[in-house]
């Protein structure tokens, strides 16, 4: 079975910084800044040997995942097919994204002390703005997209909940990039309109499902 064109591009992202957490790795302190708390200062250390790789082995996990999920589809393979390239974009974004916060933590255990509170909006809102683009492309399918009891039983509530979520993904990474200019709120500009989108998508596609019912009848 042939590798897609984001299938190597993922592999080599992760041999890349593997490569580079193999190298700075005798420069790291023993016990590592490994997380931080929403005004980004640092409140958990890990040993090197666990923030150093497992990180690493995460990332390769996840990107395993993303990739092999799609060839289990048999029922909605064409419409997978249909938006699949939006898939490999993101399956890449989403590599990068887990990469750049890998490597913002080697760097701050480094001394050089980059908060998390100007990165973090950047870096999630980036990915909510691709998560719009690829929503609004997504077609019916057991594996990506809002799949709620009623987008999942008509091609047209799925379409209609794709849209609007498409459009609200991409609000939400306007707003993320905000949270740079308040980096006491960052992670509050970054996170908290993602719940809102989250339970606002449910409520309208279980009310176009009922609106559509009630026409059907």
């Amino acid at each position: 079975m042939l590798l897609r064109k984001a299938e190597i591009t993922s592999f080599v992202i992760v041999l890349t910084t593997l490569i580079v957490g193999v190298k700075l790795y005798p420069q790291l302190p023993e016990q590592m800044a490994a997380h931080w708390n929403i005004l980004g200062q640092v409140d958990g250390y890990i040993p090197k040997k666990n923030a150093v790789f497992l990180p690493l082995i995460l990332i390769a996990i996840a990107t395993f995942i993303l990739t092999i999920i799609p060839r289990f589809e048999k029922r909605f393979r064409a419409n997978i097919q249909s938006f699949r390239n939006y898939y490999d974009g993101f399956i890449i974004i989403f590599d990068l994204f887990l990469v750049l916060i890998y490597l913002q933590t080697l760097i701050w255990n480094l001394g050089i002390t980059i908060s998390f509170s100007f990165t973090m909006p950047i870096f999630l809102g980036i990915l909510w703005l691709y998560l719009g683009f690829l929503l609004e492309k997504t077609k019916i399918n057991r594996f990506c997209g809002i799949r709620t009891p009623w987008t999942m039983q008509s091609e047209t509530v799925w379409h209609k909940t794709h849209l609007i979520a498409g459009k609200l993904f991409k609000l939400a990474g306007l707003i993320s990039g905000i949270g740079i200019i308040f980096p006491r709120l960052s992670f509050f500009f970054a996170l908290v309109p993602i719940f809102g989108i989250l339970a606002y998508i449910i409520i309208y596609s279980y009310q176009e499902y009922q609106q559509e019912k009630q026409h059907s009848v």
